[in-house]
């Protein structure tokens, strides 16, 4: 296991950082302003370090992947990104550490984010393909729960992450809320033709 102390990725006088400003600047861009800036930067160290011929990454944070993949093609840096499909619970709820911060009935209420995800990804599978109605669909779930807020829902182009209005083209809908003092976030894969 390469686990490196902070100092061993980040010595006195480090003043580089890798940058994506494109797919950095939407979603959990806006709302955790440098973080992608620091995956970025850390990501693209452990892999040259490490030279990898493959990394997984998983798909709960398809931002994330994103902002990797454009940083090896960017950087010519040679390995294959592979996303790793989100895992969950029996009810649905993302498998996270921030989980084990949520109290019962907290926990209970969280699931509403999977269910308007799923609700999308449905109501999808029957032919409505704008935007506008598929995040209406999240963010009623959302909305009717009570402890949660949503903090942003959108339909985006799986790679570029670019927003569309209509779903047709392949899309990922992709959510965060805040649950009882938790931010969680998911996402699902919309087919590409209804």
């Amino acid at each position: 296991v390469f686990a490196p102390a902070p100092p061993a990725m980040y010595p006195p006088g480090h003043d580089t950082r890798v940058s994506v400003r494109t797919l950095a600047g939407s979603m959990e861009g806006i709302h955790r302003p440098g973080h992608f800036d620091g995956v970025a930067t850390v990501v693209t160290k452990l892999l040259h370090i490490v030279e990898p011929s493959r990394a997984w990454f998983g798909a709960k944070d398809w931002q994330q992947v994103a902002v990797v993949r454009r940083v090896i093609t960017d950087l010519n840096i040679p390995v294959e990104i592979r996303a790793v499909p989100t895992r969950r619970e029996t009810d649905g709820l993302a498998m996270s550490s921030r989980n084990a911060r949520l109290d019962g009935p907290a926990r209970e209420a969280a699931t509403c984010l999977w269910r308007g995800l799923s609700a999308a990804r449905d109501a999808h599978s029957r032919g409505v393909t704008g935007a506008g109605e598929l995040c209406d669909l999240v963010a009623r779930a959302v909305a009717l729960t009570e402890g949660c807020r949503l903090e942003y829902v959108s339909v985006v182009h799986p790679d570029t992450l670019a927003e569309l209005a209509d779903s047709g083209a392949g899309a990922v809908v992709c959510a965060a809320m805040w649950c009882d003092g938790v931010r969680l976030i998911d996402n699902v894969e919309l087919p590409a033709s209804p």
